[in-house]
């Protein structure tokens, strides 16, 4: 094989996917590899070697996700002694850090075990890097997502090898010893710490601020304004240490070692050894890891006088990391770098053809490569982001090197190292001002939903068909064909099924403590509330509702339903409406005296939205198959009701069944509309489970079925017992968002079904049905391929307009 690791990289990441979604037993597999071994030995097949790097990927991950000691621990109350050996968040009321644990006491004994657990120090603290310390907490497992394709904060800490957290007040926290650390942590974290202290002493605070943010990819030190205006015009690769950064460290390195070595080994061996403690200083990050191997590779092959190919590089690259962080496919940083470093030498000399300029070319190859990414994993892409990156790149080219030189010049004197701040300084003052302005004129971005997995393979196989590394011409006549009837065949399906097929489907998203409900119904989307402000500035609407909908692929809805002017009902809208599209707005009375009622009115006004005010008897006929008829409240101006008894009260009528959506209504408003109600199969219980709602008179007259709480973690007791108890007296069954996470209630003509995200997460659902896509795909293409070779199937297409459509 002239690229081996290629065909090598792909069969491994496919074990890795296969052993992370499929939680088959460790010792099957390695039983299969042995065999597989064994038959590879006696058997020189490539496709055996090839399975067997698939089976070697999905050990490597199994082991991976299940190395954790302290996971054994998980629920218990420990004592825990270790190392503080990073600091990562900081708030008002906490600080988050890194401890690596040394001993643990469960019960009577400390037992020795060495791994990285979040603290979360509760309270002011004098606690550093290097301390040695022993606190008293109970260990637990971090949050994952609980709606479909969200951030997952436990694989995300999973990625750097952390698989618990702990908690506890600072003054609870005994430091038994200061600075513990080893000889080479502690060099690395003297160094970094002398460096970014040089930077403090010879920039202006905002100039080292993003000094740091670029060299060390320290994103604490930016502030916020910043970070956001170096995102949103498409530079957020500037203050994410990448490739670009390591190629010119080394040239900078290569050029002053030219000066004093003479042999080109020593000089690289020297270069190499500098750009992997620069890797170190900085936390190996992928692009930089990424980097790293591939000139170490190129450089090598340099010095031995051999041809480096960079594509087998590139997979070298790859396989080596995912060998020893398999969970790191899942990281964007990683995704970003290789999807772009592949971009850059694949797509790069063909667009050179046609733009000569080569910065212009690479970016946009990048660009183009990294498109899908973007738009999957953040829903938004700057829309002039080429333009910019044409525009700011010799800047901040320039700014990189001056501080690369600074960097090195202050380890040996810090006053020469300030009369090049001066120079530095200015540049990045002129860079900010520029990211300003252009921020102010191109900063413009476009909000994309997320692609699926088929949408994905569809646009890189277009990209390589347009840049010729597929060639059509290269297939045969019976292959263009197949091709060409199986896409018309496709295109009219997924138009028939839009045309024919309607969905009817209410989802209750997990927004903690709060309601949002999606409906999909047919081809319209409606919001009921839109959860609000969890905790500190954690926004409901931003990090939750509008991302789950992006990546739902949902952009317009057709109304938005509020139920109440409460803020964990309605605190997210006016975010929904700055980033999609809204029709209307429906609301049962408006507060001038609430501040985000007035608030949500403007906002809709501004957004061109109309406002439509609901009361008892109004009906709204959404499609044939389904309408809502509001049972309360009885009029506009109701007064001396509270805010949760003001809540808009609707029955949907899906086909033949009935769901019942309550607010936050209390005693007072269910003992007003009990007469209106009759027999239902869906209950949104109202207020969350609160004990002052869900009576047993209520409960009597309208029979739920199924009860369906919207409910996260609280202070107010959430859903009470006795609610919980009564559901269960009237026999309802009981499903709540904040142990099944998303709830999806799916409704047909004769029936519906209710199921959840947590219920089938870790199930083999979701891969079955790919499975199953695939079989029946393979038949389809199978029996029109046999088809196609019949004449009287190929006499109903003109050849002649096939080849000219093909050709």
């Amino acid at each position: 094989m002239k690229k081996p690791f290629a065909m090598l990289t792909i069969f491994f990441i496919l074990g890795l996917l296969a052993g992370f979604f499929i939680d088959i037993d460790l010792y099957i597999v390695i039983i299969l590899s042995c065999i597989l071994v064994f038959i590879t030995v006696y058997i020189h097949n490539n496709i055996t070697f090839l399975i067997l790097v698939t089976l070697l990927g999905m050990i490597v991950i199994q082991l991976n996700l299940h190395k954790s000691e302290m996971t054994n621990f998980n629920g218990d109350m420990v004592i825990i002694r270790g190392i503080i050996s990073d600091k990562i968040s900081q708030n008002e009321y906490s600080t988050n850090y890194i401890v690596k644990t040394e001993y643990i006491k469960n019960k009577e004994e400390f037992l020795k075990v060495s791994e990285k657990i979040i603290l979360k120090c509760i309270g002011n603290n004098e606690l550093k890097i290097g301390d040695y310390v022993e606190y008293k907490s109970k260990v637990s497992l971090p949050s994952t997502n609980t709606n479909p394709k969200l951030f997952d904060y436990r694989l995300y800490l999973m990625m750097d090898d952390i698989f618990t957290m702990t908690k506890c007040k600072a003054v609870d926290i005994q430091i038994i010893e200061r600075s513990r650390l080893s000889t080479i942590p502690k060099f690395i974290i003297d160094v970094k710490e002398k460096l970014k202290k040089s930077m403090d002493i010879s920039l202006s605070p905002e100039c080292s601020q993003i000094a740091k943010a670029i060299i060390f990819s320290d994103k604490t030190a930016l502030s916020e304004k910043d970070s956001k205006t170096i995102r949103s015009i498409g530079m957020a690769h500037i203050i994410a240490v990448s490739g670009f950064h390591v190629w010119i460290l080394s040239a900078i390195i290569l050029y002053l070692l030219k000066l004093f070595i003479y042999q080109k080994r020593i000089r690289v061996i020297v270069c190499l050894i500098l750009l992997w403690l620069y890797g170190g200083l900085i936390g190996y990050p992928p692009s930089v890891l990424r980097a790293l191997i591939m000139l170490s590779c190129g450089m090598f092959a340099d010095v031995i006088y051999r041809k480096n190919d960079s594509i087998n590089s590139l997979c070298f690259a790859a396989f080596l990391i995912l060998m020893f962080k398999p969970l790191w496919i899942f990281s964007v940083g990683f995704q970003l770098s290789f999807t772009a470093a592949i971009s850059l030498l694949l797509l790069t000399p063909v667009i050179k053809k046609v733009v000569p300029n080569s910065s212009i070319s690479a970016i946009i190859a990048v660009q183009l490569g990294i498109l899908p990414v973007i738009a999957y994993h953040f829903n938004q892409v700057p829309i002039f982001a080429i333009i910019v990156n044409f525009i700011a790149l010799p800047l901040i080219s320039l700014i990189i090197v001056i501080l690369f030189i600074m960097m090195i010049v202050s380890l040996i004197s810090i006053k020469i190292c300030s009369a090049i701040g001066i120079l530095c300084g200015g540049l990045i003052l002129s860079f900010r001002y520029m990211s300003i302005l252009l921020y102010k004129i191109l900063g413009l971005n476009m909000i994309l939903p997320s692609l699926t997995t088929a949408e994905i393979i569809v646009y890189y196989m277009g990209i390589f068909m347009l840049f010729g590394y597929i060639k059509l011409k290269d297939l045969s006549r019976e292959i263009k064909r197949v091709i060409f009837v199986y896409a018309v065949l496709v295109v009219l399906c997924i138009g028939l099924t839009d045309m024919l097929y309607n969905d009817y489907k209410i989802e209750f998203i997990d927004i903690g403590q709060g309601d949002c409900m999606h409906l999909e119904l047919g081809n319209k989307n409606y919001l009921i509330d839109s959860g609000g402000i969890l905790y500190g500035s954690f926004s409901a609407g931003e990090k939750v509702v509008v991302p789950y909908l992006l990546k739902s692929g949902i952009t317009h809805l057709d109304g938005i339903f509020i139920s109440h002017f409460d803020t964990d009902h309605c605190a997210g809208v006016p975010y929904i409406l700055d980033n999609l599209s809204v029709d209307k707005l429906y609301i049962s009375y408006i507060d001038y005296n609430n501040k985000l009622s007035k608030e949500i009115i403007i906002k809709a006004k501004e957004s061109d939205v109309d406002i439509g005010i609901l009361k008892k008897g109004d009906k709204l006929s959404i499609d044939s198959n389904s309408n809502i008829e509001i049972i309360y409240p009885k009029s506009n101006n109701e007064k001396g009701l509270s805010a949760n008894d003001k809540s808009i009260v609707m029955l949907m009528k899906i086909f033949n069944t009935k769901i019942l959506f309550t607010g936050d209504i209390e005693l007072e408003s269910e003992s007003k509309i009990i007469n209106d109600i009759e027999d239902i199969d869906i209950l949104k219980v109202a207020h969350h489970g609160s004990k002052t709602s869900s009576s047993a008179k209520f409960l009597e007259k309208s029979k739920p079925e199924y009860g369906i709480i919207s409910v996260g973690t609280n202070v107010y007791g959430h859903p009470h017992k006795s609610v919980i108890d009564r559901l269960g007296m009237y026999n309802t069954k009981v499903f709540r968002t904040d142990t099944d996470g998303l709830i999806t209630v799916s409704i047909t003509k004769d029936d519906y079904n209710i199921t959840s995200y947590n219920m089938n997460k870790n199930s083999l659902i979701g891969l079955f049905k790919v499975f199953k896509m695939i079989i029946w795909n393979t038949i389809f293409v199978c029996i029109l391929s046999l088809l196609i070779k019949k004449k009287s199937f190929v006499n109903l297409i003109s050849l002649n307009e096939l080849k000219m459509i093909i050709n």
